[in-house]
């Protein structure tokens, strides 16, 4: 009984991801790159955009280091809100990071937006946004539109994982400060020497 629990839910994990706006499972799509110069290119569009997959090792215990890096586009009109850590086994401390553009660099910190230690189930784009674990220049939350490169390991185990990227449209202005704008333009029409001023 309590296996075919473990596999009902197994099972409903898998169909909600996907599900999803984009679906990565490495167990199905393939190895996400290790190579910070050339990442695996993924598709992320709006809604939930997940990717699962298994990273980490240990050298000294003869375990080769697997890194996950890929890199994804937010396209104009969107914006990422949050990176939901839904599974995270073991749980660790393991080195996440962002950067600009379609590459990332692995030795110098200070090239990437934020990075962070992952410990557990949460979004990890508000703490990231706060402030990072090491070095970077800084990251805004929501983050976008633009392209990143993303960077997942750990060195003392060997982690599976599934995150949820969530893409959002950008709010459109309020119409509150639409009838704003549109009175101050008025104003303008019939005082130019206010405006002008």
């Amino acid at each position: 009984m309590h296996s075919i629990l473990i596999s009902l839910i197994t099972f409903s994990l898998w169909t909600a991801a996907a599900n999803a706006a984009s679906f990565w499972n490495e167990a199905v799509s393939g190895d996400l790159s290790g190579n910070h110069n050339a990442p695996t290119s993924v598709t992320f569009s709006s809604g939930t955009n997940t990717i699962m997959g298994t990273m980490g090792g240990d050298p000294g215990d003869g375990i080769p280091l697997d890194r996950d890096i890929f890199t994804f586009t937010i396209d104009p009109g969107f914006q990422l809100t949050a990176i939901d850590v839904v599974t995270f086994t073991p749980l660790g401390q393991s080195f996440y990071a962002i950067a600009p553009g379609t590459s990332i660099s692995i030795t110098d910190p200070s090239g990437h937006l934020a990075n962070t230690l992952v410990t557990g189930l949460y979004d990890i784009l508000a703490p990231m946004a706060a402030g990072s674990y090491s070095g970077a220049t800084g990251i805004t939350n929501p983050l976008g539109p633009g392209t990143y490169t993303a960077w997942f390991q750990e060195v003392a185990s060997v982690v599976t994982y599934r995150m949820d990227y969530q893409i959002a449209a950008v709010p459109e202005p309020s119409h509150g400060l639409l009838l704003l704008v549109g009175a101050g333009g008025l104003i303008c029409r019939r005082s130019r020497r206010w405006c002008q001023a």
